[in-house]
């Protein structure tokens, strides 16, 4: 079980679900800005642990997973943003999930949301973040 994880880690761990080098970078400053409760799911999740069955705005990963058809890492995305912004995030979902469609105002609006709650990521892929105090 890891508590810390390097970008380098973390890119092999998501390396068969076809990301692109910039897309993981995104990814991996989406996940350091987590809210702390997300995080601690995701590292469960990493480490083997399962998806967790908890509810925030009445939905849980396994949803976004199964029925929207997102890949694990999106679906933690989404939920980080329901619990630390709910009112956008609903908002965005209930206009563009229904349709599927990724319009560019969702674009711009999730990158919005990174951009404000994310932090750098290091050049150095061999980098280790200290996530600790996830495992508390």
């Amino acid at each position: 079980m890891f508590n810390r994880i390097s970008y380098k880690q973390f890119s092999e761990f998501l390396s068969e679900d076809g990301y692109t080098e910039a897309e993981l970078k995104h990814l991996f400053k989406a996940v350091k800005s987590f809210d702390k409760e997300i995080k601690k799911w995701f590292i469960k999740w990493l480490n083997g642990g399962g998806l967790p069955s908890d509810e925030i705005e009445d939905v849980t990963i396994s949803f976004f997973i199964d029925e929207m058809k997102l890949k694990p890492v999106n679906a933690f995305i989404i939920m980080n943003w329901l619990k630390t912004d709910p009112e956008t995030a609903k908002y965005v979902l209930q206009r563009e999930v229904p349709v599927l469609e990724i319009t560019e105002e969702l674009k711009n609006t999730a990158q919005e949301f990174l951009d404000k709650h994310a932090v750098e990521v290091s050049d150095q892929e061999d980098g280790e973040e200290d996530l600790s105090d996830l495992c508390e």
